[in-house]
């Protein structure tokens, strides 16, 4: 199988994650899509607001009626910070005959030369890129040995921190969210004040 690796905090998954999954599936005729939740994210400051079970638990409501898209607990199982690297031995284990696809945005394919044994990671993954509108690929900054696929994607300016900021602020996020995933948030009272 041709199985994309789609990772994020999700905190919450939102409409433009199933729509950037959708669009890395259907450039890399990809047969499967693991939404990977992060437990400990190494690139980003803050930590999730949402407890990595809600973050699982929204991913789960919002992927149940699309059977290439599944999630995948690697991440949240680390008690410690998960690198992809990490991420993508475990899977390997699991999957040993498939071929593995790592999607990101442009954005993240500028910042690869810092993630960790990136060397590593381009021996096991292709990369689905998808293309984020004026961020531009400065090719001296992609490590050596890397494949990648630059991708169309729907561009749509939807933030998980702006879903955040709009719960908070009691403002709706009706097509922001799977359904499912806004019931879920309103049924645990989740990202209010």
């Amino acid at each position: 199988m041709r199985i994309g690796l789609f990772g994020g905090t999700f905190d919450p998954l939102h409409i433009g994650h199933l729509i950037m999954a959708q669009d890395a599936a259907e450039a890399g005729s990809l047969d499967r899509v693991l939404f990977l939740p992060a437990g400990v994210p190494p690139l980003k400051p803050a930590q999730p607001q949402a407890s990595a079970n809600d973050r699982l638990n929204m991913v789960n409501e919002a992927l149940h009626d699309t059977p290439i898209f599944q999630s995948n607990t690697v991440d949240l199982n680390h008690d410690s910070t998960c690198y992809s690297v990490d991420t993508v031995r475990q899977i390997q284990k699991d999957y040993p005959d498939d071929q593995l696809y790592w999607i990101l945005g442009t954005d993240q394919l500028a910042q690869l030369h810092k993630w960790r044994n990136i060397e590593e990671l381009t021996q096991i993954v292709e990369f689905i890129v998808l293309n984020r509108p004026g961020i531009e690929i400065d090719p001296r900054k992609i490590p050596p040995h890397t494949h990648y696929t630059i991708a169309p994607t729907h561009s749509m300016n939807i933030s998980s921190s702006e879903i955040r900021e709009r719960l908070r602020n009691g403002q709706t996020v009706k097509y922001f969210l799977h359904p499912a995933v806004l019931t879920y948030i309103k049924a645990k009272n989740l990202y209010t004040r």
